[in-house]
């Protein structure tokens, strides 16, 4: 699974607990989406601080 798709994936849950009547889980896979790209783009930044692999 890529990062991109696991995020998708929970934008779809996060649109389904609004629309289901569970604003509490909306609201905590909100911030799980927020956790995703911040953790993906820190790994991102720390691969390109140590280069090049050889």
């Amino acid at each position: 699974m890529t990062h991109e798709r696991m995020i998708r994936d929970l934008e779809v849950l996060r649109l389904y607990a609004r629309e289901n009547g569970l604003p509490a889980l909306a609201e905590h896979l909100d911030q799980a989406v927020l956790l995703a790209m911040t953790e993906i783009a820190n790994r991102r930044e720390e691969a390109g601080a140590q280069g090049p692999r050889h």
